[in-house]
């Protein structure tokens, strides 16, 4: 017992110890007697019992949240609840956005409409007007389909890229992924990083001397998304 109560590693960050009761309870003792200090401030005691997160999949989730709240505002709200990708799991004690096999969708007018999918994968087995990918299944974290006369007639792929180091801008690999979803995933016109930085890019794939070049589609690239901007 002396020899096991000698501890060289304390896995403090451990979900069930910060969240499940009681070990939550015993996790904030030892903290208290380890440090020595008696915390009185509510907020923080309660700051003790959140869970570390994966800040990349935040921010995923955020990305597909934001661009949720631009459809919204721009076209009025889906046919499908974004509660309804929402799932709670058990085994990391956290709430996870799932992907869903009928996406949200968006009516327009002239028989149009937009819709918007978290993780949804194009299988080769698919067929052209589902979406395929010609070599193996991929699966963007985010996918906007267009449809007219209930017929898909382009899609356009978001992929967020949290970054852990200080970056202001993109990187040539994260171009390159994307490239493989707009060049294998028959029918896109468009797929771009969604990243925290502060450079916007964007590359047209017609060519530059063209008189008529089409501002945004067919073109791969990468927007600013920072979750401090207002705009």
């Amino acid at each position: 017992f002396n020899l096991l109560s000698k501890l060289k590693y304390f896995p403090s960050k451990s979900n069930t110890l910060q969240v499940k009761y009681p070990y939550r309870d015993i996790f904030y003792i030892y903290m208290m007697l380890f440090y020595e200090v008696e915390i009185q401030d509510e907020a923080v005691n309660q700051s003790m019992s959140i869970p570390l997160k994966d800040l990349p999949k935040l921010y995923e989730y955020w990305c597909l949240l934001s661009i949720v709240e631009i459809l919204n505002k721009e076209f009025g709200n889906s046919d499908l609840d974004v509660n309804e990708f929402i799932k709670y799991n058990s085994q990391n004690l956290c709430y996870v956005i799932c992907p869903t096999r009928s996406g949200m969708t968006y009516n327009l007018n002239n028989n149009k409409k937009l819709v918007l999918y978290y993780q949804k994968s194009y299988s080769v087995n698919n067929i052209i007007y589902e979406g395929r990918s010609y070599s193996h299944s991929l699966d963007p974290d985010i996918s906007l389909e267009l449809f007219i006369v209930d017929k898909l007639v382009a899609i356009i792929h978001f992929d967020s890229k949290y970054k852990l180091e200080s970056l202001t801008t993109f990187k040539n690999e994260d171009i390159d992924k994307m490239h493989t979803y707009k060049d294998a995933i028959l029918g896109s016109i468009g797929a771009y990083v969604l990243y925290p930085g502060n450079v916007t890019e964007s590359y047209i794939q017609e060519e530059k001397n063209q008189t008529k070049l089409n501002q945004y589609f067919p073109s791969v690239g990468a927007f600013v998304l920072n979750i401090t901007d207002d705009n």
